[in-house]
Order: C-alpha cells, then sequence, then structure tokens
C-alpha cells in the first residue's frame, strides 16, 4: 500500500499479513489502528504539533501594515481589502488584501482558511497577471495545500 502526502512524499507499506475482512469489520478504522500501534501513537491522531508544515511564500504584511500603507499612500482602483461574504463547506470565508507589484497584483492571506493552521497572515495566496480585458486577470491561485491552481481567471468589476 502507498500514501502520498500534500507535499508529494510517498509512504510505501509492504505486509504478508492478510486483512481480516468480514461483514464486521471497518478497513479504515483497522488500517488506522494498525498505523497508530506501529508507530506507537497514544495522542489523538490529528495534533497540530504532529503535521506536516506546507511551505508557504511570506511576506511582511499584515492586515493592519496594509491598511496604513494604504493610507499613507493611496490605492490603485483594485488595491485594498476583500472578504468574502459566504462561509461554506466549499468556500472558506478568507480575508485577503490585493496589492499593486510591478505591474501585476499579489493577492495576500489574512485569514480564514479552513486549514489556518498552514496559512499565516501574509503569505501570498494569488499572483494576477493582465489580460487582454481591464478587468480581467489570468490567477496563479494557490489552494488549500498551496499547490499552484494556473488555470483560474479573477475578474474585478468597477461600479
Amino acid at each position: 500500500m502507498s500514501f502520498y502526502s500534500c507535499k508529494g512524499d510517498k509512504f510505501k507499506f509492504d505486509a504478508t499479513r492478510n486483512i481480516p475482512v468480514n461483514g464486521y469489520v471497518n478497513i479504515s478504522l483497522w488500517f488506522q489502528n494498525t498505523f497508530l500501534k506501529m508507530y506507537g501513537y497514544k495522542k489523538c491522531f490529528f495534533q497540530a504539533k504532529e503535521s506536516i508544515a506546507l511551505e508557504g511564500e511570506p511576506t511582511d504584511l499584515t492586515e493592519d501594515k496594509f491598511k496604513n500603507e494604504l493610507k499613507q499612500n493611496g490605492a490603485d482602483p483594485i488595491e485594498g481589502i476583500y472578504e468574502s461574504t459566504t462561509n461554506t463547506a466549499q468556500m472558506s470565508k478568507y480575508k485577503i488584501g490585493v496589492k499593486k507589484i510591478d505591474g501585476g497584483y499579489n493577492i495576500v492571506y489574512f485569514s480564514g482558511a479552513t486549514n489556518y493552521l498552514d496559512w499565516k497572515e501574509g503569505e501570498i495566496k494569488a499572483k494576477l497577471f493582465s489580460t487582454a480585458t481591464a478587468t480581467l486577470f489570468k490567477a496563479e491561485w494557490k489552494m488549500l495545500n498551496k499547490k499552484p491552481n494556473i488555470d483560474a481567471y479573477v475578474s474585478f468589476e468597477f461600479i
């Protein structure tokens, strides 16, 4: 059996023992308990200090620092702090900052990820690149596991 971590690491387990399967065996629970016994775990399996840290792209920005920069220097029409209006299982209620950088924009994470232990305030969540349409941008968006989704598009509508 092989497992892959969110960072692409491969863990392979070989065994000669059979799994005693009948109508009463919960295979998932059997695997979990067997692996916990193999590694001597007596604690909760999902403790944060035992999780794999995902590599991010940190900046020195915090929400307060970004607000102060916008007040002091003014803002491009797209620059600002945005917050999603819904919080569902499919979409977290993110709070992000859009900051102009060298002709493009960086989207900086401030809060709201469901896996909040993996995301730190000030990390780059996405990079926006101009297209032929002024309010449409190609986005290199980082997913929950911080892998890039380069097929995303973001549009800004000015009212």
